[in-house]
This record gives C-alpha cells, structure tokens and sequence, in this order.
C-alpha cells in the first residue's frame, strides 16, 4: 500500500486505498474496483465517495460525501483540474497493489530496481 501526495484542496494531505478501503468504496459505489478501472468510470459521485475514503485519516475526523462535493467545487473554482484529481485517486488506487505489479510500477517507475525490470520482463514472457 502507497501513500500518494494530495495536494488539490490546496493543503498537503495524502491519499491511499488498502483491501478494507477498496471493499468499503465499492459498497458505498455499486461498483468494483475492475469495473472502475476498465471502464473509466470515475463520476462526480464516485469520486467523493472515492476521497471520503481514501483520505478519511486526515485531520482525525471523518467527512461526508457531502463535503468532498462541496471541495470538489471549490477546487474546480480555484483552477484545479478534475482530470488530475481523477488521475491521483487512480494513482492511489495502483498504488494498493490491486492491480498487479505491471500497473503499480507504471504509476511509480521511479521504484523500478533492476530485480524488479527483472521479474516483470519475465512475467510477461510466460
């Protein structure tokens, strides 16, 4: 499990998603986690529900949906682009592993060793 930088609602905050994180937003979704992926499917809705869980340790309380909504807007407003916001939860969501180590060092190439270029190649042969 990695933690990814979140710095779009304009505070240094940190985003990440273990297997009970991954459980808990496909429950409150309606969607798996491959469905998400294959399909892109990453609505105004889903993505609160995504950050509501994703960054619930910070700051020590836990937010509603609603107000990931509400940062939502006020990002959009202040400049920031959904699309980046989308790609970071995505990011984090690699970042779990859920996906395979092919997508994990895709997202963090910079934590590619020569053992791991190694395995991978390997992998992908077989």
């Amino acid at each position: 499990m990695k933690k990814v930088k979140f710095n779009h609602f304009g505070q240094e905050q940190e985003i990440y998603f273990n297997i009970a994180r991954l459980a808990e937003v496909e429950k409150l979704t309606g969607h798996s986690i491959g469905y998400v992926i294959k399909n892109q499917d990453l609505d105004i809705n889903s993505l609160a529900a995504w950050l509501m869980v994703g960054l619930r340790h910070d700051g020590g309380t836990r937010k509603n949906q609603q107000y990931y909504l509400d940062e939502l807007q006020r990002a959009i407003e202040n400049g920031v682009d959904i699309n980046d916001i989308q790609q970071t939860v995505i990011k984090a969501i690699a970042g779990s592993g859920i996906l395979g180590k092919q997508a994990y060092y895709q997202m963090f190439p910079e934590e590619k060793t020569a053992k791991v270029k190694k395995e991978l190649e390997i992998a992908e042969k077989n």
